[in-house]
């Protein structure tokens, strides 16, 4: 039976262009352990996890009578969506997203993902998609454009709506598919390899 990327992804987030370890080796390095970590989203809802592309625009070169002579595209274009319950965990601690999401720039509420401080939303991340089967392909983005719209509806409640535009760089396509692997730094903190043996 084939292993398929299907099911409960974890998804990561960390600050635009925070790379990744090629092995545990140099993960567990002490280099590593200075480096800047990647944060868990909480699991978003029910397919609502989407990768989508766009392909780029077609141009053709044609001679007398139509026939093309010549094709090629512009580079497709992806978005990564998902939507985020806003809830309160047990214990009355509240959901909120990765900080490194936002910059804290004033309010009442003692950081950033306090519901009384105000934010605004960072103009990009990275991000690493995981899927349930670790072995299974997943993709790192290194530079995603964020949107974040608050929304509701009676049957899910009140909801973050996620939207990703994934961005190429100058060493790096928009979507790396590989396999990607976690070591957790602390509850909320992990380091990521690519490239590791099942």
């Amino acid at each position: 039976m084939a292993t398929i990327s299907w099911g409960k992804p974890k998804i990561l987030i960390a600050p635009s262009g925070t790379t990744l370890f090629s092995s545990y080796s140099t993960m567990n390095s002490a280099e590593a352990s200075a480096a800047n970590t990647w944060q868990l989203l909480s699991t978003p809802v029910e397919d609502s996890t989407n990768l989508t592309g766009t392909q780029g625009d077609k141009t053709e070169a044609t001679i007398e009578g139509g026939e093309a002579e010549a094709t090629k595209y512009k580079a497709a274009t992806f978005e990564l969506t998902m939507n985020v319950r806003m809830a309160l965990e047990e214990g009355g601690a509240y959901r909120y997203l990765p900080d490194c999401m936002y910059e804290k720039i004033g309010g009442s509420g003692n950081d950033a993902n306090d519901p009384d401080h105000t934010k605004y939303i960072k103009s990009s991340v990275a991000v690493l998609l995981i899927p349930e089967a670790e072995n299974a392909p997943g993709f790192y983005c290194p530079d995603a454009s964020v949107s974040i719209m608050e929304t509701y509806t009676a049957a899910d409640g009140a909801m973050w709506e996620i939207t990703l535009g994934l961005n190429a760089t100058a060493a790096l396509k928009a979507v790396n598919f590989g396999q990607y692997s976690l070591k957790e730094v602390d509850s909320t903190h992990f380091l990521a390899a690519s490239g590791l043996a099942s």
